[in-house]
């Protein structure tokens, strides 16, 4: 399994980084796992270690941690946060909205 790391993030310090600093610190201390980032959607998985894995409800956020209690060995790879600005998602009068106001 190969888990992603944002490296060098450019989120506010004290509304992004700070929590998600806590929240990986505390969940690597519990899982005994060394992982940097626990939030990240950068992920590749072996379908093997997948399929023996019950997950259900918000355990996706937990999936370094179960599949290193079934053996599967975990890697870290660093990468590379855009800016946002024209990669990131679309915003304003150009977005489509899932919400109807009356």
């Amino acid at each position: 399994m190969v888990s992603g790391w944002r490296h060098n993030r450019r989120d506010h310090w004290l509304m992004r980084q700070l929590p998600s600093r806590a929240a990986n610190w505390m969940m690597a201390k519990l899982s005994g796992i060394e992982l940097h980032d626990f939030g990240t959607t950068f992920k590749a998985y072996r379908r093997e270690i997948i399929q023996e894995i019950q997950l259900y409800g918000e355990l996706h956020r937990f999936i370094p941690a179960l599949a290193s209690s079934t053996g599967a060995r975990i890697a870290k790879c660093p990468s590379r946060i855009s800016s946002g600005k024209a990669e990131g998602p679309i915003t304003g009068s150009g977005a489509p909205s899932a919400y109807f106001w009356i």
